[in-house]
Parts: structure tokens; sequence; C-alpha cells
């Protein structure tokens, strides 16, 4: 089953896959003179794929339930008036190279993930900790360039795949302020940002509006009934498995039916 990633969710109420959100932190204007701040691309409808994968949404139907107003097929991504490099910096949520490409699907999450690195010149070996740490030693004033350095090498030992980065190697072994700004130097600016935006919409998500809480003491409740349930139905020398089993008899013939609601 399909599961939507938790922030994409959190900020769109989408739950489909294939589909790209954009954000604007200044106003926007397209080629009618409509003022946004947010596009969405949503996968499009399609019949014939609907009766394996779901009812699909579309276009339409997402721009009238979820609240937007600049709605698009995931098709026009490609073409879509955005000029990247007039922003200051792109936030995005990093990639964890684990979508498979569709070859019968030429706008699926894959071919997505694709066109956004081609339009905003992704280096091939982007790293969010490292950009992060070379943004972090740029900005640092130089009387505190030597607690950066300590605070460096912690992260080198902490992350073994930036080990092996020579620049902040050179920063963290320089002895003097010289050397250290040498290394600076040589450490790549990138308008790519893929550091900030999780624990930004980790602050945000925690916060909760009394539906959800309302929501979160029920899913509680459940998951302690069910506690109570699998300690009634434990015998000495029972595996996991056993109880497993024992508790899916037990829930099919006797148990009420339960509607769990999902909370972010």
């Amino acid at each position: 089953m399909y599961h939507q990633n938790p922030d994409f969710y959190y900020l769109t109420g989408h739950t489909e896959p294939h589909a790209v959100l954009l954000l604007f932190a200044s106003p926007q204007k397209n080629a009618k003179g409509e003022i946004f701040t947010e596009m969405l691309f949503v996968q499009p409808k399609n019949s014939q794929a609907e009766m394996w994968t779901g009812r699909r949404m579309g276009a339409g139907e997402a721009k009238q339930k979820l609240g937007f107003e600049q709605v698009f097929e995931n098709a026009a991504f490609q073409s879509a008036a955005v000029n990247y490099n007039a922003f200051n910096k792109i936030l995005f949520l990093p990639f964890q190279n684990d979508v498979r490409d569709d070859p019968n699907d030429a706008v699926d999450l894959f071919d997505l993930i694709r066109e956004f690195k081609q339009k905003t010149n992704y280096p091939e070996d982007y790293n969010p900790e490292r950009y992060s740490l070379y943004s972090y030693l740029q900005q640092t004033k130089p009387q505190d360039r030597g607690n950066a350095a300590q605070t460096v090498g912690n992260y080198l030992s902490y992350y073994p795949s930036l080990q092996g980065d020579t620049l902040l190697q050179e920063y963290v072994q320089a002895g003097d302020e010289m050397a250290r700004l040498k290394a600076i130097q040589k450490m790549p600016k990138s308008k790519l940002d893929g550091y900030t935006l999780p624990p930004l919409l980790d602050g945000l998500r925690e916060i909760k509006t009394q539906p959800e809480l309302k929501l979160l003491r029920k899913a509680i409740d459940i998951s302690a009934l069910a506690q109570q349930e699998v300690m009634r139905a434990m015998q000495p020398g029972m595996s996991e498995r056993e109880i497993r089993e024992c508790m899916n008899l037990s829930t099919a013939s006797t148990a009420p039916s339960l509607k769990v609601t999902r909370v972010l």
C-alpha cells in the first residue's frame, strides 16, 4: 500500500504519488498576471490505470478539494516557467535515491526528481550534511573559526561519509587563521539547501490542533487495548509468532470493527 511522504501530506493533504509542490517565499506572477505563492503538480486522471492503482484526483479535483489555486498535471512540471536562478536559496527535502523509474510512465517521481535536478544544476555528489557544513563555515565570523573547527571535527566523527572530504579535513587540521580562510575559499557555494527544511517541518508538525489531539488520544486508547489483549493471550513458552497468530484468530472472531484514522 502506498504511503505518502508525511511532510508532503502535511503541506498538501495529497495522498497520491508522483506529485511536486513548489512554495515561494515571495509572490510570483504568471503569464496571465495572476499572483501566486505555490504550485502543485499531480498525476492526471487515467481511467485505465485507475482500474489497477486506485482512483486519482487529477488537477481539477485537487484544486477544488486541496485549496490550491495553481494546480497542474505533473507533465507540466518540465515546462513550468520557473526561473530557479532568480532565487537566493532553493530549499528541498533531501533525496534518498530509492525511487525506481517506471519505463511505462514518462512523468513518474523518478522523472520529476531528474527534471528538478536538471533545472537547479544539482551536483552529482551533493550531500546535505557536507553543504550544510560548507555554509556554516562560510558564514562563521573570523573570531569564531577556531571553535568552528572543533564543531566540524565532531561532525566528521559522527558522519563517516564526510571523513573523505578533503576541504573539511583541511579546515579542521589548519593551524592558523590564514590556513582556515584558504580552506573556506575553496569550498563551493550553492543555492541548493537540502538541510534546512527537514527540521523546520519537524517543528511545524509538532504543533497539534484540538482535532489532531483527539485523534492521537483515540489512537493511544486503541493501542493500549491491543496490548491488554496481547497480555491476556500470552502463555509461558509462546513465541512472538505464536502470539501474533493467536491474536489474529482472536481479533478475527471477537474484536469489534474499528476505523483508524491516520494522524500526523
